[in-house]
């Protein structure tokens, strides 16, 4: 099985955007394919916010957290590290947290997926755009590229980034047969194990989706460039730790 490669050290985080960095040239930067998609027309989610008023910003807060130590804790999962509800009677987790990652533990347990590759950055100079790809597994035989969603939807943009996740794969000729969104806030409420369902979670198989999606990625992407045509990333770098005998403030 090909390998990807390890661009982990190539990413900037910079306020709610991120920038990756080209594998060829320190100093060309890409955006990610999330913020590409942050274009996108919000439709449905506009009225939402109407609805919420000045609570929205608040309310996305929170789902961002919440989606982060989920996602946090599946990938320790993944890496064979232990997850607890609490330590030392400390509460690690929401109980909404948890139950959410118990329902990916269901559909682990369930399907007994086997693990290729975890939280891999990659990064093209001819597509112009990087990502952090979550999970490739092999399930009965066929290797999948699955993303584990915790929003309340699935949204089209979602498939939008899967499908530049997959035309990243497709330049390096690591084969996908299947592409997946994990919803862990699906509204199903039987079991059916043949269509990858539970209680409350659904793995959706998007792959027929995935070239209509690259399009509309592509028509996000040339939105994007024309709103942005000199971007730079906004930047500070920072020393990796601190000791009282060295000043990494002195200017040489």
């Amino acid at each position: 099985m090909k390998v990807l490669p390890d661009h982990t050290t190539l990413q900037l985080s910079v306020l709610d955007e991120r920038f990756y960095q080209s594998p060829t040239d320190p100093e060309k930067f890409y955006p990610g394919a999330t913020t590409i998609l942050s274009v996108w027309p919000k439709g449905q989610l506009t009225e939402w916010f109407k609805n919420v008023g000045h609570n929205a910003d608040i309310i996305l807060k929170r789902a961002g957290e919440e989606g982060s130590r989920v996602h946090d804790a599946i990938q320790s999962f993944l890496l064979g590290l232990p997850i607890t509800w609490e330590t030392d009677g400390v509460q690690n987790y929401s109980l909404l947290e948890w139950q959410l990652i118990t329902k990916f533990q269901e559909f682990y347990w369930t399907y007994q997926p086997q693990t290729l590759e975890i939280e891999k950055i990659l990064v093209s100079d001819t597509l112009e755009f990087g990502g952090m790809l979550d999970w490739i597994c092999t399930i009965n035989g066929e290797t999948w590229y699955i993303d584990h969603k915790t929003s309340n939807s699935i949204w089209k943009e979602h498939s939008y980034q899967l499908s530049a996740y997959m035309a990243l794969l497709a330049e390096l000729d690591y084969k996908i047969d299947r592409v997946g969104l994990l919803h862990l806030k699906a509204g199903t409420r039987t079991v059916k194990e043949k269509d990858f369902q539970g209680l409350g979670w659904k793995l959706y198989d998007i792959t027929d989706k995935i070239e209509h999606g690259f399009k509309m990625f592509q028509t996000a992407q040339t939105i994007w460039r024309d709103e942005n045509p000199n971007f730079k990333p906004k930047n500070r770098i920072y020393p990796m730790g601190y000791i009282l005998t060295e000043n990494p403030f002195t200017k040489e």
